[in-house]
């Protein structure tokens, strides 16, 4: 008998879940996910400044799953000596992804006009 859907050890020692999915969702999923904004989230356990009860609840926005969890696994590396912790990988809610293209052109539209004051400055001919 074949085993349609069910559970396995993989060799990470991590439980798997496996069932057969249709092809065409399939696909559609490892496009969206490619696609899709991610919000690596951790704690931070540093005191807030003038806060000795508040931690800061950090969000690093991305795109792409490999990109989070490329993302998640440096954090997860280089806080082994300070106190960040990682604690999600989530797809962005909608409200997150409006913020983020929000501040993103923000942060290209000042980019641009540093670049610009930095280019009169180097060319006050021009």
């Amino acid at each position: 008998m074949k085993i349609k859907n069910g559970w396995c050890e993989d060799s990470f020692d991590a439980l798997c879940n496996f069932h057969r999915y249709p092809l065409k969702d399939a696909e559609q999923l490892i496009e969206s996910k490619n696609e899709s904004l991610y919000v690596v989230e951790t704690i931070n356990l540093t005191p807030a400044e003038g806060e000795s009860k508040m931690v800061h609840h950090n969000k690093y926005f991305t795109h792409g799953l490999g990109s989070a969890v490329a993302l998640a696994t440096c954090i997860e590396i280089g806080s082994k000596d300070c106190t960040e912790e990682l604690i999600a990988i989530p797809t962005a809610t909608e409200e997150e992804n409006e913020e983020h293209h929000e501040v993103y052109e923000l942060k290209e539209s000042l980019k641009k006009q540093d670049l610009a004051e930095e280019f009169a400055k180097s060319h006050p001919d021009y």
